[in-house]
């Protein structure tokens, strides 16, 4: 599980992630201007983005590496447009499937619920959650970048 960081990597996906889009979350509520933006809003958000967003969260951080090691990504750049494209595209398409499944019941219901946060976040925000989730890509791929590279990563000093 340590090999190479993995513990280390997906930790930081997990926390960095939730924060960067708890942050861009609450950065961007001139959407909603009815509610104040205070410190402890912003809290409340990081929270929340926790326990809805894990498991997107480490899924982003999963098809961030994968595909960073199939496509040879060795330099930082590679990773934040990566990020910038990959963080978009599977709030989508979680919270598209989320929403399908909104009416389900029984055990559905629990095999859908780690999709709440996507979910929530296409539900409030709608196509703005794209302009939402990009930076928080960026940011957490650069993160994730630099423990990949931290644990035993290509150097991209080294690679042409």
């Amino acid at each position: 599980m340590t090999r190479r960081g993995s513990l280390a990597y997906y930790l930081a996906s997990w926390v960095c992630g939730c924060f960067f889009m708890a942050a861009t979350i609450w950065l961007g509520n001139g959407i909603r201007p009815t509610v104040p933006r205070t410190g402890g809003l912003l809290f409340v958000t990081y929270f929340f983005s926790l326990m809805f967003g894990a498991a997107t969260s480490l899924l982003f951080g999963f098809f961030l590496r994968r595909t960073a090691n199939r496509l040879r990504w060795n330099h930082l750049w590679h990773w934040l447009i990566g990020g910038a494209i990959l963080a978009p595209l599977l709030i989508a398409l979680l919270g598209a499937i989320a929403s399908s499944n909104a009416q389900a019941s029984g055990w559905r219901v629990w095999l859908f619920l780690p999709l709440t946060g996507p979910y929530m976040i296409n539900g409030s925000h709608g196509w703005k959650s794209w302009l939402l989730a990009a930076p928080a890509g960026v940011a957490t791929a650069w993160v994730l970048f630099r423990i990949d590279r931290a644990f035993g990563g290509p150097s991209s000093e080294t690679t042409p």
